[in-house]
Formats: structure tokens, sequence, C-alpha cells
């Protein structure tokens, strides 16, 4: 898994780690088993690279306000 999320660096992801946990952000790093992310708000997530279930790159939807996507 680590090898996976290395190679999705600097790019932004959904990451679940459980049926009802799940992140989304920008990986910055893997190292020594642990994920660093950034969310769209800034903040920084510090995750167990062993507990990771399934990880997804997003596609970003341009915003069309009135419209359901």
């Amino acid at each position: 898994m680590e090898e996976i999320l290395n190679s999705l660096k600097n790019k932004e992801v959904d990451v679940t780690c459980s049926n009802s946990v799940a992140f989304r952000g920008t990986v910055e790093s893997v190292e020594s088993g642990v994920v660093r992310m950034k969310t769209d708000e800034e903040k920084v997530v510090f995750l167990n690279a062993g507990s990771v279930v399934s990880v997804m790159e997003c596609e970003n939807h341009h915003s069309r306000p009135g419209f359901v996507i």
C-alpha cells in the first residue's frame, strides 16, 4: 500500500481505513509507514499506511450551482 500511496504523491485522493472512516486530501509524503495528507481546509492528517483499506484518486468536478452532479 505504501508504494501505491507514494505513486499518488501531490494528488488528491480518497482514503478509506474501515467501513465508516474515510479521508480526502492531497498526499504529501509516505515515510516509515505513515501517510501525511493535507485536506481542502489546510488541515494535516497522519494515517497508518497499514490500516488503509482502499485509495482512489479524486475526480474534480466543477461545481455548477443548481445542477445535480
